[in-house]
């Protein structure tokens, strides 16, 4: 999928997807403060969005969000994270933001930077597993106590 071709692309390094996510939750946050990104009518937004309708209330995701979360999964994966860590930025995210949306009530926005906070997060909980592991170390031997 294209998502895990964008995956693939970003050497297997933090800073580099930092800096890529900081710009395209930018972007996002232009494309919906402009108005260009609200969920509208027409065969364009079937296309680019996917929509959940439950309850009488329906909800949207972009498929660029969707290929980014896909990304990120890709990502982690090649880093060598476990598979319940590589996917967790894409649903935390979308968890962050449907807590927003029920406090604030806010709607239309943009998903990117809840991608990213859910990265940032991801990205703490690696490095503090992956120095518990390392702190841990292997148990001593028989010849370590002398």
């Amino acid at each position: 999928t294209v998502g895990s071709l964008l995956g693939r692309s970003l050497p297997p390094r933090s800073r580099p997807v930092l800096f890529a996510l900081i710009v395209l939750a930018a972007v996002d946050l232009a494309w919906i403060a402009s108005g260009a990104g609200g969920a509208g009518e027409g065969w364009v937004d079937d296309v680019a969005n996917f929509t959940i309708e439950l309850g009488g209330r329906s909800s949207t995701i972009g498929a660029l969000d969707l290929v980014i979360a896909a990304a990120l999964a890709t990502h982690w994966l090649i880093r060598g994270a476990a598979p319940w860590l590589a996917v967790a930025p894409g649903p935390s995210g979308m968890v962050f933001s449907n807590v927003f949306v029920a406090v604030t009530g806010a709607t239309n926005l943009a998903l990117v930077p809840f991608l990213l906070l859910g990265w940032l997060i991801t990205e703490g909980l690696e490095k503090r597993l992956h120095t518990a592991g390392r702190s841990a170390g292997p148990a001593p031997s028989a010849a370590d106590s002398g």
